[in-house]
């Protein structure tokens, strides 16, 4: 993990330049001060007046990670059939074996009428069982459930990618609407449509 700083309005940082103005004018105002507290008083006056500059160009402490959280979105709607939900399966087992890195996270969430996470994000290889355990009502397929509950289950601490799973067949909620909120969030998002 790293760590920066850095300024949303970086333009304010010109008023630095005034600081010797401001030195210069202190020296000459404060004239009946000692020549020590002169200099103390000039050393505060300009500490306090970077503090305001660095105020007004948003100034923030910046922490960038390179670890990766990736939630797959398993489709587990009636219009995908069992052999199909089994190749679903074996592709996020496979997905992860070949990218997950280091102390990257996985999760699944499946879904249909609702949404439910099946395995939730941690930081060690995630192998799914041949059958998905967390019961979902397949009579519908509600996308945009899933992203929601995706979005609330992702830790702060790393970069976020979503990996969604399905047929594509969507008939509530609007997966669209959602995406557009996930990439202003932002949230990598991936499909991989199944052929059913």
């Amino acid at each position: 993990m790293e760590y920066s700083i850095a300024f949303d309005r970086p333009m304010w940082l010109w008023l630095l330049v005034l600081l010797p103005l401001l030195w210069w004018w202190s020296w000459r105002r404060l004239v009946l001060l000692g020549r020590f507290r002169r200099i103390v008083a000039i050393f505060w006056r300009s500490l306090l007046f970077a503090v305001l500059a660095a105020a007004l160009a948003e100034i923030q402490w910046v922490r960038t990670s390179e670890r990766l959280t990736v939630l797959y979105l398993l489709d587990q709607s009636a219009s995908i059939p069992s052999e199909t939900r089994q190749r679903m399966i074996d592709y996020v087992n496979a997905d992860i074996a070949a990218h997950r890195k280091g102390d990257d996270r996985v999760g699944v969430i499946v879904f249909g009428r609702s949404a439910g996470i099946e395995a939730p994000p941690f930081d060690d290889d995630l192998r799914l069982p041949e059958r998905m355990e967390t019961p979902v009502d397949p009579e519908y397929t509600n996308l945009e459930a899933a992203m929601r509950l995706a979005e609330a289950a992702f830790p702060e601490d790393a970069a976020r990618r979503i990996v969604i799973v399905t047929d594509g067949n969507e008939n509530l909620g609007n997966a669209a609407e959602a995406g557009e909120h996930l990439a202003d969030v932002p949230v990598g998002i991936d499909v991989v449509l199944i052929d059913t």
